[in-house]
C-alpha cells in the first residue's frame, strides 16, 4: 500500500471514530482534499494530539522521526488540517481575560443601544453594525490569510446558521427587546446563558457538567438577581414585559448555540471563523430588516438620524461588535464554551454599573452583595478548572 493510500485510510478511520467535534459522526471533510496545497506539498502535516491521542498526519513525500515532528498540543481536526496556528498552549488566564473584556464591552452595550433607539431602530442599527463589522473582518482576514481563507470547505450552511443565530438572532432580538422591557430584565435573561449552555452540553454529551460548574452557575445567577432586583423580587416581571423577556431569552439561546458551534472550528483561526460567520449573517439580518420594513413594523431612519448616532453606532461596531466578538471567540477556544458562558453573569452587573454612573446613584447593599456572589461563583469555577488542568498535566507527564 502506498504512503498516500495509507494516509487516507488512517485519517478516514480516525475521523469517523474519534470525537473531533462531531460526536462520532463522520464529516464529509474527513476525506482528504487532493486539491489542497497540503496534499501536493510535503511538510505541511505533522504529529499532534486530538483529545490526548497522538495522530500522525503523514506527508505524501516524506516521513520524519517523531523526535523531529512538531507537537502542537490539543487540537480538534477535521480531515486534512494545516499545521495549527501558535497559541493552542495559551494559558487559561488569557482566555479568562478575553472573555471578561468581551462581556464588559457587551454590558455597556444596552444603555448605549437604548439611547440610540430613540432615533435609529434596532433592525437598521444591527444591519449597519454587523455589515460594517463584516467588511472590517473580511479585510483583516484577507490581509492575514489570503483568499484561500474564504473557502467554506463544505461548511457554508452550518456557518450561515451559526452566524444567523449569533449575530442575527441575538443581535436583533436582544436589542429589539428594549422596546418592550427594561434593560434590567434583558440583562437577567442574558445571565441564564451559563445554565442554557450547561443544559445543551448535557444533551449533546449525555453527561451532566461537573458539580462545581453547576454550583458556580447557581451562585452567580443568585448574585445577578440580587444586583438587578435590589433584593425585591415582587415587581421583577409584569405582564407587559412578557414579550420583551421572551425575546431576550430567545437571544440568549441563540448566542449559546453560536458559542458552542464555534468549538467545531478550533482548527480554524479565530479571525477566520469570526469573519465568515459575520459575513454570512448579513443577508439574514438584511432580509429580516426588509420584512420588518415591508409590514410596517419599523420605519427606515434618515441619513441625519444615522449621522446623529455616530457615537452610539461607533461603540456598537468597534467595541461591542469587532473587538468583543474576536475576544469572545478566542477566549472560548482557550477555556471552552461552558466555562466561557459563565462570564456572561458579569454582563448585567456591568450594565447596572454603567446605568448607576449615568444616573449618579450609589449601589445598594443587595447590589454589592450580589456582585460579590457573581465574582465568587466565577472564581470558584476557575479554581476548580485550573486544578483539574494541573492534575491532567501531571497524569499525562507520569504516563
Amino acid at each position: 500500500m502506498s504512503v498516500q493510500e495509507n494516509t487516507e485510510r488512517v485519517v478516514a478511520q480516525l475521523g469517523s471514530a474519534l470525537d473531533w467535534g462531531s460526536r462520532g459522526r463522520r464529516f464529509k471533510s474527513c476525506q482528504p482534499d487532493r486539491q489542497s496545497p497540503g496534499w501536493k506539498h510535503p511538510g505541511l502535516f505533522r504529529i499532534y494530539k486530538a483529545n490526548n491521542i497522538k495522530v500522525q498526519q503523514m506527508s505524501t513525500h516524506n516521513t520524519q522521526p517523531e523526535s523531529h515532528q512538531t507537537h502542537t498540543g490539543s487540537h480538534r481536526a477535521v480531515g486534512y488540517a494545516p499545521v495549527p496556528e501558535p497559541g493552542h498552549h495559551a494559558h487559561p488566564l488569557k482566555g479568562i481575560l478575553l472573555c471578561l473584556l468581551a462581556v464588559v464591552l457587551w454590558g455597556a452595550m444596552y444603555p448605549v443601544a437604548d439611547h440610540l433607539a430613540h432615533t435609529v431602530n434596532m433592525f437598521h442599527a444591527t444591519l449597519i453594525r454587523y455589515g460594517t463589522v463584516a467588511l472590517i473582518l473580511a479585510a483583516m482576514l484577507y490581509r492575514a490569510e489570503g483568499k484561500k481563507a474564504f473557502h467554506l470547505e463544505g461548511h457554508g450552511v452550518n456557518l450561515w446558521l451559526l452566524g444567523s443565530a449569533g449575530f442575527g438572532g441575538f443581535g436583533l432580538t436582544a436589542l429589539t427587546a428594549l422596546s418592550y422591557t427594561s434593560s434590567t430584565n434583558i440583562s437577567l435573561m442574558m445571565a441564564t446563558m451559563p445554565a442554557i449552555s450547561a443544559v445543551i452540553a448535557g444533551i449533546a454529551t449525555r453527561t451532566l457538567p461537573p458539580r462545581y460548574t453547576m454550583a458556580a452557575i447557581v451562585i452567580a445567577f443568585a448574585g445577578v438577581s440580587l444586583v438587578l432586583t435590589n433584593g425585591d423580587y415582587t415587581h421583577l416581571i409584569s405582564s407587559q414585559d412578557a414579550l420583551g423577556v421572551a425575546l431576550a431569552l430567545f437571544a440568549a439561546i441563540c448566542w449559546v448555540l453560536y458559542t458552542r458551534g464555534s468549538s467545531s472550528y478550533e482548527h480554524w483561526s479565530t479571525l477566520r471563523f469570526s469573519a465568515l460567520t459575520t459575513l454570512l449573517s448579513v443577508p439574514s439580518i438584511a432580509a429580516a430588516t426588509l420584512i420588518a420594513t415591508a409590514v410596517g413594523y419599523i420605519q427606515p431612519p434618515g441619513l441625519q438620524d444615522i449621522l446623529g448616532g455616530w457615537f452610539e453606532l461607533g461603540y456598537l461596531i468597534i467595541f461591542a461588535g469587532l473587538l468583543a466578538v474576536i475576544w469572545w471567540n478566542e477566549g472560548n477556544k482557550i477555556i471552552g464554551p461552558v466555562n466561557g458562558t459563565l462570564f456572561v453573569n458579569l454582563e448585567p452587573v456591568t450594565t447596572f454599573v454603567v446605568v448607576a454612573c449615568m444616573t449618579a446613584t450609589l449601589p445598594s447593599v443587595p447590589a454589592v452583595l450580589g456582585s460579590l456572589l457573581v465574582i465568587a461563583g466565577l472564581v470558584m469555577n476557575n479554581l476548580y478548572v485550573r486544578r483539574e488542568l494541573k492534575d491532567a498535566e501531571q497524569a499525562e507527564s507520569k504516563a
